[in-house]
């Protein structure tokens, strides 16, 4: 099970592996114990509660223009008490600043994860899809010696810098945990 449950002392373990086998996974991967179930809860309703995984947390997006032809982004994130900022700086232009957002949010990732996780954009697009459109973008992430490549997607619901910097974080959030949770 990759992500991090914590539970409330006292609840059997017993009940804890009936539990894990009757995970459902719903939205943003958040699990979800079914609560009408009287196998798991007869005697221990109160005596259990689920704590979603800590995940890094998109604080804010800044975009500055430095002269007509060019634009710095910079992104703020947090993780439990600790923040970082990334920043990138490029040309001007639509899909130009969008990766600039892209690239400073796996920056402020790599910081927040103390150097340990390294990122990398591969792809990034801007999609039409179940009549609304959103922001998809492609991670490469190394891990010590661990590569993998990682898919993150955000609906556009205001700003596009926004959703481009969310869904870098959606593509990386789980490899994050990961890496927080691994020894050197």
């Amino acid at each position: 099970m990759s992500d991090k449950l914590q539970f409330v002392a006292g609840f059997p373990q017993r009940l804890f592996a009936q539990a894990h086998d009757k995970l459902k996974f719903v939205g943003h991967w958040s699990p979800i114990i079914p609560l009408h179930d009287p196998t798991i809860f007869s005697a221990h309703r109160s005596a259990f509660m689920l704590i979603r995984p800590h995940r890094s947390r998109l604080i804010e997006v800044k975009l500055t223009a430095l002269g007509s032809s060019e634009v710095q982004a910079e992104v703020a994130l947090r993780f439990s008490e600790r923040s970082a900022c990334g920043s990138s700086r490029g040309p001007a232009g639509e899909l130009s600043v969008m990766r600039l957002v892209a690239n400073a949010t796996l920056r402020a990732v790599e910081r927040l994860s103390e150097e340990r996780l390294r990122c990398r954009l591969a792809e990034l697009n801007r999609v039409r899809a179940f009549d609304r459109e959103l922001v998809m973008v492609l991670v490469e992430v190394e891990l010590n010696d661990e590569r993998a490549q990682l898919l993150g997607k955000c609906y556009v619901n205001t700003r596009l810098e926004e959703a481009t910097a969310r869904a870098a974080l959606d593509a990386t959030n789980r490899y994050f945990e990961y890496a927080s949770s691994t020894p050197d």
